[in-house]
């Protein structure tokens, strides 16, 4: 199964936490968008330097800065929205050493589970290192380099 197959089955069986093994985060969030966009979510993403950012509206020019730029609490923004949510964290892994944002991220995963499908979220964290053992029940899924037949279309 590919990566992205992999990753509809773990959306469609509301896995909560995801972890996909790539250092390419522009590259898997462009593969998100539509996906994204086809199963009614919307996608935003975190980082330290920007907090959650919406990724339809950045694409719309609106330079949203959020706020929220402790993973601890970017995490309790998502849970708390009214709408389907897939957030993207990238450079996640050092915030795990802190045990106030793994417990956070471990409070996370169990909250996830019990939203009804109207409100789903997901948390992906794009990282190339492996998900850590910390967080039980984490779906890894690697996402390849590409191969020669998406080259030939650059």
């Amino acid at each position: 199964m590919d990566a992205m197959n992999e990753l509809i089955v773990a959306l469609g069986g509301k896995v909560g936490l995801i972890w996909i093994r790539s250092n390419e985060e522009l590259r898997v969030e462009r593969n998100l968008i539509p996906l994204a966009d086809k199963l009614k979510y919307r996608l935003r993403r975190w980082t330290v330097t920007r907090g959650i950012v919406d990724v339809a509206e950045e694409a719309k020019g609106v330079q949203d800065r959020s706020e929220d730029r402790e993973l601890s609490t970017a995490l309790e923004s998502t849970l708390s929205s009214p709408e389907r949510v897939m957030l993207l964290v990238y450079d996640g892994q050092p915030w795990l050493n802190d045990p106030m944002t793994l417990r956070c991220v471990k409070d996370a995963h169990n909250r996830l589970k019990t939203f009804a499908k109207t409100e789903s979220k997901h948390i992906i964290f794009v990282d190339g290192n492996e998900p850590p053992k910390s967080i039980p029940g984490i779906t890894a899924v690697d996402w390849p380099l590409p191969d020669r037949s998406v080259m030939s279309r650059i």
